[in-house]
């Protein structure tokens, strides 16, 4: 069983990972959302009454500063991208192993008639259960932190009006 509880250890890891990640990329994409929006307000207060070589020098500031942002913004969604194909690889490892968990412990527990040892099946067969669930839990953790991964990138890519 120290062979399934190693298993679980790495997916609890696997899922702290993601959860780091997530929370990283989501401050990151709100940041630079919020750059986004605060280029467009400040813009919005210049008088567009000035001379037009004043205004063409304010223009080419606000669009080196958008294009700075939108670099940054595709190349973290970028990143959030990679992060996003890690993280549902690693829900789906988890998914199979839970499942190929709760196959053997039916198969364990099944042999529960089985005289002298019986006994001793149907409880390891509870147990391997009992581990399927675990890691079926972690994998439905890590999904959500996978879904979250998935908004911080949507909010990336939303060109603001």
């Amino acid at each position: 069983m120290g062979h399934f509880d190693s298993k679980i250890s790495k997916f609890e890891k696997r899922k702290i990972d993601i959860c780091a990640k997530m929370d990283m990329y989501d401050i990151e994409s709100k940041e630079l959302s919020r750059q986004r929006k605060d280029i467009i307000e400040s813009k919005s207060t210049i008088p567009e009454d000035m001379p037009s070589d004043i205004n063409a020098q304010i223009d080419a500031i606000y669009e080196n500063k958008r294009n700075e942002i939108e670099e940054k913004a595709s190349n973290l969604a970028d990143e959030i991208r990679e992060a996003h194909i890690e993280a549902d690889e690693a829900v789906e490892e988890m998914y199979t192993e839970s499942n190929k968990l709760k196959n053997s412990a039916e198969r364990v527990s099944g042999l529960k008639h089985v005289p002298l040892v019986g006994s001793f099946l149907d409880n390891k067969g509870e147990e391997l259960r009992g581990k399927s669930e675990r890691i079926f839990n972690i994998a439905a953790e890590t999904r959500k932190y996978s879904d979250s991964l998935a908004s911080s990138r949507n909010r990336l890519l939303e060109r603001p009006k």
